[in-house]
């Protein structure tokens, strides 16, 4: 048997199963639902998975069990000539259509994608995304996100043929069975890769490896075990009906139900399910064969086309998702949109996949097969290169900035923050004015705030880490590259901290402050309701290296914490942080979150003509009166410091002033508009007394 094709791409042949399609589409089925409303757990994908290595590994061990040892790379041309032409033209119309359709925030992260799924690293580029906490949300609702997999099965395709090729080779010199080599090969990799998933599981960071190819390969074993273990494998009729359709139930079950988390142990479930009908759901075996049913016109049909469906059909839903707003779609528009992917899918079928597929003239020779695979990669890298070169030019990555000119009497550009301070400061709150570009124009690197500079060493040596855990990303700066003389003060916190520092450098600079930042990505006080480990594990580390190390004079964090669900509150576990420092002679300073919202405001902002549309009434942001901060300031050495006047002026907390974007996601505050946020956080350190202490805390230890 051929290895036909992946993801319903399969050739008709003397040995064709028809049930294997149908059972591709259930499984297409079942992707369908799980992206429009997130029906049943993420298994459809798996189960493809699967059914191409099995389909892969039987048509290679067969070939070298009949003495033909297929050079691997003649394998690999003959599986790519066959993906990538539907693949190309998905990944182009992709790219234009998010030029047409999708915010300009997203046109880099797709243009990025775009060159990741031809060539076939897009899972790994997704990976370091997905692990990314400051990466924008909206990454991973890219219209080729769902390109993953193809990713990583074209790393397998890879791999297994030389796997195959290598143990014929061994088996031919030392004489053993190619199949019971192949048997103990596989074994050890699908049991590696089982280990290996066990272990992330265990962590508990599945973030940082659901794109992990090595998470995965034990699925695709086990349909290359299924493969090598059938000839050996004999059972009655009666047993071989009653266990396909135990298979295929148990698929179906995880299909419609949600059942553990993924990638997991959980997947063990469905992938044996899948085994089980790849083994014994025969139409030869019985009349009540749940074959029957898996090989009926309409579903074989469903699965001839599956392939094309899968690529075609989760950049619609994107599309729609993004123009509705929306996380799952409404019913009606989601079945209409699975019609018309279906339908589209049947056009790429039959206009790219078969001509290329059928070809006597292009199958007569690996060389011409070679010859469809470059001139795929070509095309399709030229067809990138230009749109993203026109991408690039409108969004103007890279040029100088202008320098903007105001009528006289007109508040200076680009003031962000500080507009506020001058009398025609409010006329630029929302405001787009004639001939000035908002900052940081889209494609700019300057949206994320800065850090600082230098690594913790000194005073700040030996801070606490998690190993560069990618899910809760976690370092130690400091300000100067060396200590300073002045009183040691550190950051601590989360991103709401760490872009705050921003605000707050020129006054530890101008103050002599000896600086150090202690930072982690999505974790807060721990307290006893934090079922996180890395996050407690953090946080009692820092602590320690808080009271017993480094012994600042001072330490300054975000005390409160927004929301896009209610206004803000005082942070959970803030007065025990704050004693416990305090007990330790430590000094504390409290700075009050920045907005919260539940939509990306950039991307919203760059994308209307009202930037009224954006935003968010003040009194659903912030509480109007937090008692418990009055509190704290009785009964600790604590001080208060509030800026949101100068993030949120009056009623509305808008998104953009002074000629600057205020936030670059839902939640974290551009660097340029934190830096203009410099002399009113020094206004409010002055008036709070904050600064007064601090200076009374270096007078006295001097």
């Amino acid at each position: 048997m051929d290895a036909g094709r992946v993801l319903g791409v399969s050739a008709r042949s003397s040995k064709f199963r028809a049930e294997i399609q149908g059972f591709r589409a259930l499984s297409i089925a079942q992707v369908l639902l799980f992206h429009a409303w997130h029906v049943g757990s993420p298994i459809g994908v798996d189960v493809f998975i699967m059914i191409s290595a099995y389909l892969l590994t039987g048509s290679l061990v067969r070939r070298a069990e009949a003495g033909s040892i297929q050079p691997f790379w003649q394998r690999w041309v003959h599986i790519f000539k066959r993906l990538l032409p539907p693949l190309v033209v998905t990944v182009v119309v992709t790219l234009g259509a998010t030029m047409l359709f999708l915010p300009k925030t997203r046109w880099l992260g797709v243009l990025e994608q775009s060159w990741a799924s031809l060539f076939y690293y897009q899972n790994w580029l997704l990976q370091s995304e997905a692990v990314d906490y400051f990466a924008a949300d909206s990454a991973l609702q890219s219209p080729l996100m769902h390109l993953w997999s193809m990713s990583m099965q074209g790393q397998i395709f890879l791999l297994f043929p030389l796997l195959v090729w290598v143990v014929a080779r061994l088996a031919k010199r030392f004489d053993v069975s190619v199949r019971k080599l192949a048997l103990a090969v596989f074994g050890l990799l699908a049991l590696g890769s089982f280990v290996w998933l066990l272990a992330k599981f265990v962590d508990g960071a599945n973030l940082s490896y659901y794109f992990d190819t090595r998470s995965r390969i034990w699925e695709f074993a086990i349909g290359s075990l299924v493969a090598i273990v059938e000839p050996w494998i004999r059972v009655s009729n009666r047993i071989s009906t009653v266990l396909g359709w135990l298979g295929v139930g148990v698929v179906v079950l995880f299909g419609l139900v949600s059942i553990g988390s993924y990638p997991g142990p959980a997947a063990l479930a469905p992938m044996m399910g899948a085994a089980f009908m790849l083994l014994f759901a025969r139409v030869d075996t019985s009349g009540l064969s749940v074959a029957r049913l898996l090989s009926w016109r309409p579903l074989v049909y469903v699965g001839d086309n599956s392939y094309a469906l899968y690529l075609v059909h989760w950049p619609i839903f994107v599309m729609v998702l993004v123009a509705l707003r929306a996380e799952l779609l409404p019913i009606l528009v989601g079945i209409g949109l699975s019609a018309a992917s279906f339908l589209l899918a049947i056009i790429v079928t039959r206009l790219v996949d078969d001509p290329v597929r059928t070809s006597p003239w292009i199958n007569a020779s690996s060389w011409r097969k070679l010859g469809v695979v470059s001139v795929s990669l070509a095309v399709g890298s030229a067809l990138v290169f230009g749109l993203g070169t026109w991408m690039n030019r409108i969004l103007a990555v890279g040029a100088q900035p202008v320098e903007a000119e105001v009528p006289a009497g007109e508040v200076e550009p680009y003031l962000g923050a500080q507009a506020l301070d001058i009398p025609g400061g409010d006329a630029t709150i929302n405001t787009e004015r004639e001939g000035i570009t908002p900052i940081p124009e889209v494609g700019s690197e300057g949206g994320r705030w800065t850090t600082l500079p230098h690594e913790c060493t000194g005073v700040f040596s030996n801070p606490p880490s998690l190993d560069d855990d990618p899910v809760h990303w976690n370092h130690c700066k400091q300000l100067t590259e060396t200590n300073a003389d002045g009183l040691t003060v550190v950051f601590w916190g989360n991103s709401h901290m760490m872009q705050y520092g921003t605000a707050i450098k020129d006054l530890a600079l101008e103050e002599n402050w000896n600086v150090g930042a202690l930072s982690i990505g999505s974790c807060h006080i721990a307290t006893d309701d934090t079922t996180d480990k890395e996050c407690i594990d953090w946080y009692d580390q820092s602590i320690h290296w808080l009271t017993e190390e480094v012994k600042p004079d001072v330490v300054v964090f975000v005390v409160t914490a927004g929301s896009s669900e209610r206004p803000d509150q005082i942070t959970g576990g803030a007065e025990q942080f704050i004693q416990t420092l305090n007990d330790a002679g430590i000094s504390v300073v409290g700075l009050r979150d920045n907005p919260r919202f539940k939509d990306d405001q950039y991307e919203c902002a760059t994308s209307t003509e009202d930037l009224w549309e954006c935003g968010a009434p003040r009194s659903e942001i912030y509480s109007e009166d937090l008692p418990e901060i009055q509190r704290l300031q009785e009964l600790y050495d604590f001080t208060y410091i509030d800026v949101t006047q100068s993030i949120c002026p009056g009623d509305w907390c808008p998104v953009v002033i002074g000629d600057m974007y205020v936030y670059f996601d839902h939640n974290h505050i551009t660097e340029s508009y934190s830096r203009s946020l410099g002399p009113a956080m020094k206004r409010e350190f002055e008036e709070s007394g904050a600064l007064d202490h601090i200076r009374e805390l270096e007078s006295n230890a001097r």
